[in-house]
């Protein structure tokens, strides 16, 4: 019999996508519950998965650049306490195996309150990063969703670290594995010529970023970097591909540093056509100001890219200094102009990282091969859950329990 899941979200990323393919190709029977606004792109999204069984919820649990301080907290206690009684209605609808959900804040939060068990609890990055920093509501939130978690996922062994300092998870509660790529999707073969031309760089060395642009990606650090490496180097360009509420400010930017013909914003690009996109360029790069494992950069790898990151703890876990790719500090654009230098100066040296980034990527991110460790998760807690606990929705919580509105 097909295990049934219920995968839990507020916000569909092409991260989701690759859960529920995952989940849908093997023995599980999954049904999508979403916390979202209608908007064009959640269709386009569900429209991904015409055998999905799909539970929407048209309104938003957080919001939709994931900053909290957007959110008042009264509305945000009433949301989240409409979001719990909906989601126990559909688990016991469903009555799932078990409940896979993340943001830790959202998600995370609404499962745990809504009394389910078991629970897989899946951090993103700056739920665990940032978020607790910014509020203390919102570590709260956090300590809340980690306490009733029966295992949680981790992409990175760093973010393990400071969930540890939220709440004390005991090393059986933990299931660490990078969420890893496609590598059909990721190759060195996609490099296209005549993408090259379409963006106008043609013989050019070419930079490619694939982050958002939201603050915590430091883009506009990576524009005056470049502005310092085009000053030296005439023939780079750069690649900027993405959307997010900084867009216009970042391109006012670029222009401002006189570099607007140099670097293209190409916009959000479809995740099919992704691979192609960075296997053209020669350098991966991204100033982000805080990361977990970054499925960008295992992209870049994948595709024989070298690399030049920000010296995070997640990213020291996948880049070795002068090995694969260069570390700079965050916030940085002399040291990070620097870094990129090195490699447009000396191609063949690109070329060797590249090479190990490509080796490290097949052994090391393969989504297929580490989903296996998350299937086998999905086994266990499904076959026991906790000592003493039941599965199930459990009895409505007292109003002691119920969350602050304030």
């Amino acid at each position: 019999m097909s295990l049934r899941i219920a995968y839990l979200i507020d916000a569909p990323t092409v991260e989701d996508a690759r859960f529920l393919r995952k989940l849908l190709d093997g023995p599980y029977d999954p049904t999508l519950i979403l916390f979202h606004s209608p908007s064009p792109e959640v269709s386009a999204f569900l429209g991904q998965f015409p055998t999905l069984r799909i539970l929407w919820h048209p309104y938003p649990i957080a919001p939709p650049t994931q900053r909290p301080r957007f959110l008042g907290p009264w509305r945000r206690g009433l949301a989240t306490w409409r979001a719990v009684e909906d989601l126990r209605a559909d688990l016991r609808a469903l009555r799932p195996g078990l409940l896979h959900a993340g943001w830790v804040q959202t998600c995370g939060a609404v499962a745990a309150l809504s009394g389910f068990r078991p629970i897989v609890l899946m951090p993103w990055g700056s739920d665990i990063l940032l978020w607790p920093k910014a509020h203390h509501r919102e570590r709260w939130f956090a300590q809340i969703a980690l306490r009733a978690a029966d295992a949680v996922t981790c992409d990175a062994e760093a973010v393990s670290r400071v969930i540890r300092t939220l709440c004390p998870i005991p090393d059986h509660r933990f299931c660490i594995f990078p969420w890893g790529i496609e590598l059909n999707r990721f190759h060195p073969g996609l490099r296209d010529p005549s993408l090259r031309r379409f963006w106008g760089f043609g013989e050019s060395f070419v930079l490619i970023m694939t982050r958002s642009f939201e603050p915590v990606y430091g883009v506009e650090h990576f524009l005056q970097a470049f502005a310092l490496l085009h000053r030296r180097h005439p023939h780079v360009r750069a690649v900027l591909v993405g959307g997010g509420s900084l867009e216009s400010r970042l391109k006012a930017e670029s222009e401002r540093l006189g570099m607007g013909e140099f670097i293209r914003f190409s916009g959000r690009v479809p995740n099919h056509e992704m691979g192609r996109w960075v296997a053209s360029a020669d350098l991966y790069v991204s100033s982000s100001l805080s990361d977990g494992t970054s499925l960008s950069l295992l992209e870049a790898m994948a595709s024989g890219l070298p690399a030049v990151v920000t010296d995070l703890p997640a990213n020291r876990e996948w880049v070795v200094e002068g090995l694969n790719g260069m570390l700079v500090p965050a916030g940085s654009p002399a040291v990070f102009a620097d870094a990129c230098s090195r490699l447009v100066q000396d191609p063949a040296l690109g070329v060797e990282m590249g090479r190990r980034n490509l080796a490290l990527a097949r052994e090391r991110a393969d989504w297929d091969r580490n989903f296996a460790r998350c299937a086998a998760l999905y086994e266990r807690l499904a076959g026991g859950g906790r000592r003493g606990e039941r599965h199930g929705v459990r009895p409505k919580l007292s109003s002691a329990e119920a969350p602050a509105v304030a």
